[in-house]
């Protein structure tokens, strides 16, 4: 990583948009959050059923995890990425920070250990096989959420991977 954050150290700002609370806090400003992120064009799975830019979401908004359960947002974070790794299931793909989890047939893994043929776990309970892994530049603002109510998984491009309170518990 070329950078360690985007403003320093933990960021808390509290202005209102969109009659939400606006709280970022820096996603790689120290070695547990490190590469545990999202590319900002990533779209999540919100509670009515739309589906919104990583980049677009605030506190308070709802979210649709895994298996139905509806969460809101605590929590956006936000880092810098030099290089993401990208993965292509059928002609769906997710760029994420190399330790990202991601939800697989055989449980929860960082991305990086990902490798073609693996199968995924997908939105709606199904599963797909990765065509596809590769190291991309990016050189970006990188997104994770939390939740209340603690450690969830979230549909991010129809993908089920983990929130940052999944990513802290688990690694």
């Amino acid at each position: 990583m070329k950078k360690n954050n985007l403003n320093s150290d933990i960021v808390s700002k509290g202005k209102a948009k969109n009659d939400h609370q606006i709280n970022y806090h820096v996603c790689s400003s120290n070695a547990s959050n490190i590469g545990r992120c999202l590319s900002k064009d990533t779209m999540i799975l919100m509670a009515d059923g739309s589906l919104k830019k990583i980049d677009s979401i605030h506190i308070g908004d709802t979210i649709l995890g895994e298996g139905g359960d509806t969460m809101s947002v605590s929590v956006v974070w936000t880092g810098y990425e030099d290089l993401l790794y990208k993965i292509q299931v059928n002609n769906a793909t997710l760029s994420m920070s190399r330790n990202h989890p991601i939800q697989t047939c055989d449980g929860v893994v960082r991305a990086v250990d990902l490798k073609v043929g693996m199968k995924v776990c997908l939105v709606n309970e199904e599963t797909g096989v990765i065509d596809a892994v590769e190291d991309i530049f990016y050189n970006d603002v990188v997104y994770n959420l939390s939740l209340n109510g603690g450690y969830q998984l979230i549909v991010a491009n129809g993908f089920i991977v983990g929130s940052m309170d999944l990513q802290n518990t688990l690694f």
